[in-house]
Parts: C-alpha cells; sequence; structure tokens
C-alpha cells in the first residue's frame, strides 16, 4: 500500500517568480531573505551529472487529470505486456501484482512530485526530483531535526554549475526594515566570496507589524 508507507524521493524546489510578495512573506524569514539566481544550463548539468529530473508543476485540473491519465496508460501498457502469460494461481498472480507495482513506484512518485493544488499556481514552480530511493538505510539519506520529527533529505554538491567562477547567476535581497545594511553587507560578503555574477534589490515593500 503506497499511502501507508514512507517513500525516500526527494525534491528541491524553485520558481520562475523571482521577486514575488507572498514568496518572500511565506517562506523566508522577515528582514533576512534572500533569492538565489540559478543559471538554466547550470541546473540541467547539475541533473545529468547527480541523476536529477528537472521538472515543471502543474496546477489546473485539466492538466492534472492528463497527466495522471498518460500515466495510468503507460503501466497498463506495461502490465498487458509484462502478465500476458500469468499463472492462473491466484497467490502468484497477487505476489506478480505486488512486484509490478513495487518496481512502478519510481515513476508514479516522480509524476506525483510534478503536482500541486491550484491555489499555489502563482509561484510557477520547478523542481529538481531526486532518484526513489526504496531502502532509508541507503547511504545517501541523511537525517536533521524538523519541528516535531526528523526529516529526511540528501546533500548535492553545487560546485560543478559554477560558470564563469560563479556559483549563481544573482541573488536577490529581499525587504528589510533595515535594507541599506542588509544589502550592503550580503554584496559584500558574495563578492568576497566569487559567489554570484549580479546582486539585486527587491524593491517590494513589505512591513512587519
Amino acid at each position: 500500500n503506497m499511502r501507508s508507507n514512507a517513500h525516500y524521493i526527494f525534491v528541491f524546489s524553485l520558481s520562475k517568480q523571482k521577486n514575488l510578495l507572498s514568496q518572500w512573506r511565506a517562506y523566508t524569514p522577515h528582514g533576512s531573505g534572500i533569492n538565489i539566481g540559478f543559471e538554466i544550463d547550470a541546473l540541467k548539468r547539475l541533473c545529468a551529472q547527480k541523476n536529477l529530473d528537472l521538472v515543471e508543476c502543474v496546477y489546473s485540473k485539466q492538466d492534472i487529470d492528463d497527466l495522471l491519465k498518460s500515466l495510468l496508460a503507460k503501466i497498463l501498457i506495461s502490465f498487458q505486456s509484462d502478465f500476458s502469460n500469468l499463472p492462473d494461481d491466484h497467490v502468484t498472480k497477487t505476489c506478480e501484482y505486488l512486484e509490478f507495482l513495487n518496481g512502478k513506484a519510481e515513476v508514479i512518485l516522480k509524476t506525483f512530485c510534478k503536482i500541486k493544488d491550484s491555489t499555489f499556481s502563482e509561484e510557477c514552480e520547478w523542481r529538481l526530483v531526486s532518484k526513489y530511493y526504496q531502502y532509508y538505510t541507503d547511504s545517501d539519506i541523511q537525517f536533521r531535526p524538523g519541528k516535531t520529527a526528523l526529516i529526511p533529505y540528501i546533500e548535492v554538491n553545487l560546485s560543478s554549475m559554477r560558470h564563469d567562477g560563479y556559483l549563481f547567476e544573482t541573488v536577490m535581497v529581499g525587504p528589510s526594515p533595515n535594507f541599506n545594511l542588509a544589502f550592503q553587507s550580503v554584496s559584500a560578503y558574495l563578492s568576497n566570496k566569487h559567489a554570484c555574477r549580479e546582486t539585486h534589490s527587491s524593491q517590494s515593500p513589505f512591513r512587519e507589524i
């Protein structure tokens, strides 16, 4: 039962929206948020080297229905091909069905990783999606403390993304009550580390009361 089991597949969220006020509010600590901009070719190189998929999220009911119908059709075609000569024994059939579904776990989970609720559509999210880890004992998987439980994660070395000596394409400094100080300190740090090509200001008014 896929619903009752924990699944170890990992995502890293990105967005085509580089300066969305709702994202500053939701995803960054007030006054200290930054937006890191990645060069698309560098992301593609990383995916090729680290066995990751770069996928665009879908939000509308029609797009989600089309995605799931396509997935189901592929699974049915594979099922009909693999099990045309199944034995008549019911127990054997049941075991074979279970093994077949377990073998489709990765493609099913990777499809689910593309789906988001329509209320998040303004975020225009893309994701880096890892391979499916069948066993939580895999040495790639590490754990960190969360608010109420341990959170599994994997580490991905970004050094291969350097382009012309820079790791990131741009960094945008988010809204802050002390913006000039925040911008100067972030710019100085990034220049010192030769980390990004350009540093920008969000220019978004955002005051916490």
